[in-house]
């Protein structure tokens, strides 16, 4: 088991380096101005979902990439938050949250492990953790 959580960090712009520095997570790559690839901590993950719900603004999601646990945060556009931590109870439910904040049909995030391993940051983790792959 890994010791360590891969995070696409989008959505929550005023949640700031320093907030994440002192929680061990380090920035692995950025993408423009407000997208960050994180790496968290296994022992500071109950907190980074915490200030990830805090700072994330309406109509974005995080995940957070584990061996073996794969967390999300949405937050939908009246403010409500969401954590569903993914299995066969909550997929349905995660690709449907996936697709109507991201505006794609349900066929494109259906299969969750699948819809993550297009991301280049998890694609390596998502095929040595799950065996997922996409191609």
């Amino acid at each position: 088991m890994s010791n360590f959580y891969l995070s696409v960090l989008m959505g929550a712009p005023m949640l700031t380096d320093d907030e994440l520095a002192a929680l061990g997570v380090e920035i692995m790559e950025r993408r423009g101005t407000s997208v960050r690839c994180v790496r968290v901590p296994k022992g500071s993950l109950e907190t980074y979902l915490a200030l990830v719900a805090e700072h994330l603004e309406p109509t974005y999601w995080n995940e957070v990439v584990g061996d073996g646990d794969i967390r999300c945060v949405f937050k939908l556009a009246d403010g409500t938050v969401r954590r569903l931590t993914l299995g066969p109870d909550t997929e349905g439910e995660i690709a449907a949250l996936c697709a109507e904040l991201n505006d794609q049909p349900l066929e494109q995030t259906r299969d969750v492990l699948r819809y993550l391993a297009t991301n280049r940051f998890y694609r390596d983790a998502m095929a040595q953790w799950y065996g997922v792959g996409v191609g």
